[in-house]
């Protein structure tokens, strides 16, 4: 079991359920029994309780921590490593990281950071009368409104959970790609360069739209025109 068998709650927001990442990225355990005041924080330890050494690692592999710090109280009582995930899920450690700092600053740079990161796209492969495979990717409507999206993830897992709330909709291949291809995937949707994104839609949620989804695919042009 991680850190001796002791009880330990994991830092989460309370708003996003995501754990809370220090300025270097590592998360954060708090000891059972921890005399410290969340009332007035964003965050708060999950329930306590015994961890094992995979659990840890996991988690640590899906936001790209490569330490884990152990509070008891206010006073820091150990740092170490995270421990080794050993397993065939696609984690983008980066990518989440950036995707949960702008849900919680709002700040643009992680938008751009996210530009330069890889995603996972679900696609259809159908066969046309004519013998030519004719791809499709996955897009989405909002409720109420006939504005689409595409729909992107950070990872297996993220799909995953897609996949199990919705059945998956006939999408049942998965391309990854660099976000300079994202660039040219409107293409898809008949050259419409104005569908908005939707990242994660049942786990690490972002919705970038308008402004903040042309500062997106600005990032990724530049990072387009820096290649050639």
């Amino acid at each position: 079991m991680f850190y001796n068998d002791v009880e330990l709650g994991l830092l989460t927001y309370k708003k996003i359920n995501a754990p809370v990442l220090n300025e270097e990225g590592n998360i954060q355990f708090y000891i059972n029994g921890s005399d410290t005041d969340f009332s007035r924080c964003n965050w708060e330890p999950t329930e306590y309780r015994k961890y094992r050494d995979d659990e840890v690692g996991r988690i640590c592999k899906k936001y790209g921590a490569g330490r884990v710090l152990i509070f008891d109280g206010d006073k820091l009582k150990e740092e170490i490593r995270a421990p080794e995930c050993k397993t065939h899920v696609y984690y983008n450690g980066p990518l989440n990281c950036f995707i949960l700092l702008y849900r919680i600053t709002k700040d643009d740079r992680f938008i751009r950071n996210m530009a330069k990161q890889n995603f996972l796209i679900p696609v259809r492969i159908m066969t046309k009368k004519d013998g030519y495979p004719e791809i499709k990717y996955l897009s989405s409507t909002k409720k109420g409104s006939d504005t689409r999206y595409h729909v992107l993830f950070s990872d297996h897992e993220e799909y995953n959970k897609w996949k199990k709330a919705t059945g998956g909709v006939g999408f049942n291949d998965l391309i990854q790609i660099t976000a300079a291809k994202l660039f040219s995937l409107d293409k898809a949707h008949g050259g419409n360069r104005t569908y908005e994104l939707c990242i994660n839609p049942y786990g690490n949620k972002l919705i970038l739209e308008k402004e903040k989804r042309r500062v997106f695919y600005q990032s990724v042009k530049e990072k387009q025109q820096r290649r050639k």
